[in-house]
């Protein structure tokens, strides 16, 4: 990544990019809002005054997964903290006579199972210190928080008697992870892909097939919910949660779940023909393309995922004992205005991994780890995926599910459409041999995950509450 180390009143920032075991890669740049106003006019690129949502944005995501960044001289890449600021701004030193540089460059942990960074620079001459909490960063024009900043200084030194200097840096994070996926997946850094599961339990992939069938696909989906009600009502399913549901008094939401949906027909047999009984070629043609892409992507996600973890000896197996789900959702016009609005409640998904596509309409938040929930909004061109219950099980929680609602807001219908890739009924579901030793023993008992469904389903017909899947199978 890169970074702008200056002196006097210039300033330096951070964002950081997940890594390796051991580092992680990081962009710092010079912020630049003093001199914003004079540049506006020039797009990205043909100057180097970033805004922090600038660095996000046009710099990182780009540095992330390999992608052309806008023109610039200004980044080079090295081993920042190999140096102290003196060093690398003596080595790099301005043609203009500016006091900021930027680089990109790696990034230490201070403990090899931990998220802390080590922040020691050069050979133990000093150290960069951070001088308070992380602050939003929204992006531009809009209210989206998409990173935070942190400020630090740099002290010289040792920590028990390090002195302050006159260099200071900004460190940006992520709230979310991207990533660009293709069927070259193994060019993906895994290490950096097993953090993103680790850490916030999903990513957005970028996967540009869905570009070409975005506008199909929720065309599809406005025909199917403009259906009379009592139409909608035939398609059932024993199921627990299949078929159609009616939208409810608390949630304005519908939905239709069809099970095996990756089966060639079962989309025609199982719910064209209900609801449509002369046919409708085009909804079975473009919502069978859009479940046998995401399939296919869950695929490369599934043997990314076990690779990352060590175990990829055991992908054919599991995808052979996937099942595919599919499910089409509307939530209706919020009656508060601009007020949020309750689409889904807070939940964990129970599956192996969920693929979200979602149309124009905001609402997806998931929260973090340190209890805030975040607003995703993703691009036209990209799935939404969270890990499961069922994953986390299967790997002896060595991933983080992480918890998702909708909130909806404003005057307009927001669809989303979603494959589950759920365990298939009958396989046993257990802990491997490779994530269970002396010290860590098994946390779970085999399950069926049909049979927890019924469970599941049962418990809130009766009871209106019911166990998680990490209770339910718990040793």
């Amino acid at each position: 990544m890169a970074e702008n180390v200056s002196n006097q009143q210039n300033s330096s920032a951070a964002v950081n990019h997940g890594g390796a075991a051991v580092e992680s890669r990081e962009i710092f740049a010079h912020e630049g809002d003093d001199f914003a106003t004079i540049y506006k006019d020039y797009p990205v690129g043909f100057r180097f005054v970033p805004t922090d949502a600038e660095l996000i944005e046009h710099y990182l995501i780009k540095k992330l997964n390999d992608m052309p960044l806008p023109p610039n001289k200004n980044i080079h890449e090295v081993d920042l903290y190999g140096s102290t600021p003196s060093q690398l701004t003596q080595q790099y030193k301005q043609s203009d006579g500016g006091e900021e540089w930027y680089f990109f460059t790696p990034r230490n942990r201070k403990y090899p199972n931990g998220k802390r960074p080590n922040r020691a620079a050069g050979n133990g001459d000093g150290y960069w210190k951070p001088t308070a909490d992380e602050k939003p960063v929204v992006r531009l024009g809009q209210k989206d928080i998409i990173g935070y900043k942190r400020n630090l200084d740099y002290y010289e030194g040792l920590h028990s008697d390090g002195k302050k200097s006159i260099w200071k840096m900004h460190e940006y994070t992520f709230t979310y992870r991207t990533f660009v996926l293709s069927p070259h997946y193994g060019l993906l850094e895994t290490d950096a892909f097993r953090e993103a599961l680790e850490e916030y339990g999903g990513f957005e992939a970028l996967f540009d097939k869905l570009a070409e069938v975005r506008k199909a696909v929720f065309g599809a989906m406005e025909e199917l919910f403009d259906l009379p009600l009592k139409t909608k009502q035939l398609f059932t399913s024993d199921r627990p949660f299949g078929g159609y549901h009616d939208a409810m008094a608390k949630l304005l939401r519908e939905s239709v779940m069809i099970d095996e949906a990756h089966v060639p027909g079962n989309i025609d047999r199982g719910l064209t023909n209900i609801l449509w009984p002369q046919g409708s070629i085009n909804f079975s043609k473009t919502i069978e393309s859009f479940t046998h892409l995401a399939a296919g992507l869950e695929k490369t996600i599934m043997r990314m995922v076990l690779e990352s973890f060590g175990v990829e000896k055991y992908t054919d197996e599991l995808i052979y004992a996937t099942n595919y789900t599919l499910r089409a959702i509307k939530y209706g016009r919020p009656q508060t205005g601009n007020e949020p609005t309750l689409g889904a409640d807070a939940h964990t998904n129970k599956i192996w991994i969920t693929l979200l596509y979602q149309n124009e309409m905001k609402g997806l938040e998931i929260l973090t780890k340190d209890g805030e929930w975040i607003n995703i909004k993703p691009p036209p061109n990209s799935f939404i995926i969270l890990s499961g219950e069922s994953l986390g099980v299967w790997l002896n929680v060595l991933l983080s599910v992480p918890y998702n609602r909708v909130v909806t807001k404003g005057n307009k219908v927001r669809y989303s459409i979603a494959v589950f890739a759920n365990p298939r009924g009958g396989y046993p579901v257990k802990v491997p041999e490779e994530f269970v030793d002396g010290k860590n023993g098994s946390l779970f008992k085999l399950f069926d995950y049909d049979e927890y469904l019924q469970h599941y389903a049962s418990q809130i017909a009766a009871l209106g509450v019911f166990t998680e899947l990490e209770v339910y199978c718990k040793v």
